[in-house]
């Protein structure tokens, strides 16, 4: 008996833990919800694992509109821009991820990345099998090649088997919406031991979509007998189901987000050392980079002593002439110019080089 009574304490020990609730501020509103369903509990999840592994990979899965880039930039919100160390936030779409590999290598080590690839649905199965396999392997291998960075990506898929099985094993999976189909699949992949919150968490969708509000239930509403809570879509949460290895359940999603973790923002990078930014800027191109990347710096820095000592001349000679001489026509000038890119013309003498022959022509 005495068993059998510790089971039940402990039953009802875990019901009154999964029922503990807060609050989220939305306007002069406090609404409620369930401790275990906050983007706060998620985020804490994932950056007690980040912690002690440098790299950890997010698949949102789910409709056109469902959610997944919102649901993605409340998570950085919260991870990056929230935190006392921010990350670099990189994002990418559709084809960028068949070049992963030169992504990663673009990555210097020791800096903390997350790297979104959004709406990469099917787009590998464009690619050779050799070549899959190696995108693949370089993602598994991201923390060697990274040595003390620290690296989250995120794979922004509409269906489930819409990216290669290597890829789309996460470690953490938000799930945004819920079909008939969708459903089978995850109780396939989440264990049939989870069929109910599946089943549960798809009427939750639907409502919310088709209806505009959906409940939760252990969330009581002041003054109310029930103890359930209707919340409205958008209002300011939508629902999504979020496995994290080790449970599985519903997380009810804010909009957050800031210039730094937006889409259109996120591209501007942090401070990187100089040494570095150089051998990116020559990488494929090494001598027409050089060139180029003297030229850039005295046009837009003016800084002439970044040119080598021929190149100071020939400004300096271009300056003059420029002074001493009226030209007529500015765009005849332009084609005259566009004209020397690639010819071995001599305009001291009014000649051409002729490659065939390796003699000379007048220029009429």
């Amino acid at each position: 008996m005495t068993l059998l009574n510790q089971v039940k304490n402990q039953g009802k020990q875990i019901l009154s833990d999964g029922h503990k609730t807060t609050t989220y501020k939305f306007g002069d509103q406090e609404i409620p919800l369930l401790r275990s369903q906050t983007l706060t509990g998620l985020v804490k999840t994932m950056m007690g694992h980040h912690k002690n592994q440098d790299y950890i990979s997010v698949l949102m899965c789910g409709k056109s509109g469902s959610g997944k880039s919102t649901y993605t930039q409340s998570i950085i919100h919260r991870i990056s821009c929230m935190s006392k160390e921010p990350y670099i936030v990189k994002w990418f779409s559709r084809a960028d991820i068949q070049h992963l590999d030169t992504i990663i290598d673009t990555l210097e080590p020791g800096r903390r990345v997350i790297l979104v690839f959004d709406d990469v649905s099917y787009v590998m199965d464009f690619l050779p099998s050799k070549r899959k396999k190696e995108l693949a392997e370089k993602l598994t291998h991201i923390r060697h090649d990274l040595e003390g960075a620290k690296v989250i990506t995120f794979m922004n898929i509409h269906y489930q088997k819409a990216l290669m099985p290597m890829l789309r094993d996460s470690d953490y999976r938000v799930i945004t919406s819920m079909s008939d189909q969708d459903a089978q699949n995850w109780k396939n992949t989440l264990g049939w031991n989870n069929r109910f919150k599946i089943d549960r968490y798809q009427k939750q969708y639907y409502s919310m979509m088709q209806r505009g509000y959906w409940y939760v239930n252990g969330v009581n509403k002041m003054g109310s007998s029930h103890d359930a809570y209707s919340y409205h879509t958008n209002q300011p949460f939508r629902i999504a189901l979020v496995s994290t290895g080790k449970d599985v359940n519903p997380v009810l999603f804010p909009k957050e987000q800031c210039g730094r973790c937006s889409i259109t923002e996120s591209e501007v990078v942090d401070t990187v050392d100089p040494k570095w930014f150089v051998k990116q800027c020559l990488k494929g191109y090494k001598t027409s980079s050089k060139t180029g990347l003297r030229y850039y710096m005295y046009f837009n820095y003016g800084r002439i002593d970044c040119l080598p000592d021929m190149a100071r001349h020939g400004i300096e000679k271009i300056k003059e002439t420029f002074k001493k001489y009226r030209v007529e026509g500015q765009e005849a000038l332009i084609e005259e110019v566009k004209a020397t890119i690639g010819q071995k013309h001599d305009l001291r003498f009014g000649v051409k080089k002729v490659k065939d022959n390796n003699t000379f022509q007048k220029i009429d």
